[in-house]
């Protein structure tokens, strides 16, 4: 992409053409906060709003299918297998949590409540990006000190080296997990506080979203 094609910064696909082109020298990286393109729209965008709020829906429909007292629960159901049953809480987890944002929003009252949701929606990105991040790091954490000793029995010298000489401790990785998910959570509170603000959300929709949020935190603390 040529650079006089490029309207506004997420039209740019770092071709790095402008730089070659530029005579002057005068492009540079312009670097600033996550939540900066979030704050200087116009108008909420429902579209980017579904999005952050179905990424965090599938965390939860990822995730809690497989939590204790909820996997034990669907193991007693006679008339599901396991895959149909942890299809079917899947989708069910992820269409609550929809519904259950929605419901906050001001669903079904009027048109105010899609406004309402395509401000405040945003604001589930940071926490769900957390969520997301945190199901392959914990895989990492708890099963990564197995990557040298499988690779080095694939390649046949599980013999000459031995497995304790080349399995890491990566036990003390695990405090990082939780950090993710309250850097996130933080994150999506500050990110709703500042939409709420610029948006002038009513009182009653900004505190329901911070009620999920909060749960959401602390189920992402449980189950990841």
């Amino acid at each position: 992409m040529n650079a006089p094609t490029a309207t506004a910064s997420s039209d740019c696909i770092l071709c790095l053409s402008c730089v070659k082109s530029c005579k002057h020298q005068s492009v540079h990286i312009d670097a600033r906060l996550p939540w900066h393109e979030l704050l200087v729209r116009e108008k909420g965008d429902a579209a980017g709003a579904f999005f952050a709020v179905s990424l965090a829906a599938l965390v939860l429909a990822v995730k809690l299918p497989s939590w204790g007292p909820l996997a034990r629960f669907l193991s007693t159901q006679p008339l599901m297998s396991p895959l149909v049953a942890d299809v079917m809480s899947s989708v069910t987890i992820g269409l609550f949590f929809t519904a259950l944002t929605s419901l906050a929003s001001g669903f079904p009252g009027g048109a105010s409540w899609q406004r309402n949701f395509a401000v405040s929606g945003h604001s589930y990105l940071f926490l769900a990006f957390a969520g997301f991040f945190n199901i392959y790091f914990h895989e990492f954490v708890y099963h990564g000190h197995n990557l040298l000793p499988w690779t080095v029995e694939l390649v046949g010298l599980a013999a000459v080296i031995p497995a304790t000489w080349i399995t890491p401790n990566l036990g003390t990785m695990k405090a990082i997990i939780p950090l993710v998910t309250l850097t996130g959570a933080i994150s999506s509170f500050f990110m709703l506080a500042k939409l709420a603000g610029k948006y002038s959300l009513p009182t009653s929709v900004r505190r329901a979203h911070q009620v999920i949020m909060l749960l959401m935190s602390l189920f992402f603390l449980v189950i990841l």
